[in-house]
């Protein structure tokens, strides 16, 4: 593969794995905006501006995600703002923008100087990957939350995506009793066959009682009131999924019942291993650009 400019602006412990990787990997990587970091940049420049990074950048990365209110970079590590009218305006017309998760916002703005952005947390091998750290992550949660051993627990996994499942897995080999309830009836079949529970999703108020825990993964309210009044005081709810959440927390408080809410756990629980899936997808990325196909 031909060597590579690669500028990394943002991010937080991945995407200093991130330019860590690609520089072992033989690139010409630097970084900004990843300021109260001490930790390991192997062979990563660090600048001190945005200018100074984007100088001639063939690919410039952002992170995951990509953007904080509206206009502004997602840099939770660096000393002050970025903005996504800073790094369009100054990296190279030529070059490829990678973000995660990019704001519509940010589409409009590089949309209009002609910058070519492709959306990294929409591959597939990505998203498989990061369900990984979020599962163990998950575990890991409840191992430290619930006064019981998971061996012999019984769980509740709402939905059946790509994270639900890696999760369900994970739970049964550590002797958790799993049932998984999903709308689809092809999830169902695929969680029998794994030697789940499987259940329509409408029956989770008539079972919920029996849980010691319970797992969401579906983006939107569906432990509501109906729900949480029949649930058990002493069940722990985690709740994976991306806001506005699966969980009415207002209700659930007034309920007693405890609820984790459990975002970006890859950056949290893996962030050295998150950030070298993040860096395998840029490659892949960059393969395919290079033989001319729409990556």
């Amino acid at each position: 593969m031909t060597a590579k400019y690669i500028s990394v602006i943002g991010g937080d412990m991945r995407h200093a794995a991130l330019a860590r990787v690609l520089s072992k990997r033989g690139f010409d990587v630097r970084f900004y905006g990843i300021d109260i970091y001490n930790g390991d940049f192997g062979g990563a420049k660090k600048c001190t501006s945005a200018e100074e990074a984007l100088a001639g950048a063939d690919i410039v990365i952002l992170p995951l995600p990509a953007g904080s209110g509206g206009i502004y970079i997602n840099a939770p590590f660096a000393d002050g703002e970025i903005t996504i009218d800073e790094v369009a305006e100054k990296m190279p017309p030529d070059a490829l923008l990678l973000g995660g998760m990019i704001p519509q916002e940010f589409l409009l703005r590089t949309g209009e100087r002609k910058i070519k952005c492709i959306d990294y947390y929409e591959r597939e091998e990505l998203t498989v990957m990061n369900a990984i750290p979020t599962a163990e992550g998950a575990v890991a949660i409840a191992m430290d939350e619930l006064p019981i051993t998971l061996n012999g627990m019984k769980a509740a996994v709402l939905g059946f995506g790509r994270v639900a499942n890696i999760l369900s897995h994970k739970l049964a080999a550590l002797g958790v009793s799993v049932t998984v309830f999903a709308r689809k009836i092809h999830a169902r079949a695929w969680a029998r066959a794994y030697g789940y529970g499987a259940e329509e999703f409408d029956a989770i108020s008539a079972h919920i009682a029996e849980y010691d825990c319970v797992f969401n993964t579906v983006p939107r309210v569906v432990i509501d009131s109906a729900v949480l009044g029949k649930m058990r005081r002493d069940t722990l709810i985690i709740d994976l999924a991306s806001k506005p959440g699966g969980v009415d927390c207002i209700c659930a408080r007034e309920c007693g019942i405890k609820v984790i809410p459990a975002l970006s756990l890859p950056g949290r629980v893996a962030p050295d291993t998150a950030g070298g899936y993040i860096a395998d997808t840029v490659m892949n990325i960059i393969r395919e650009t290079e033989k001319g196909g729409e990556a």
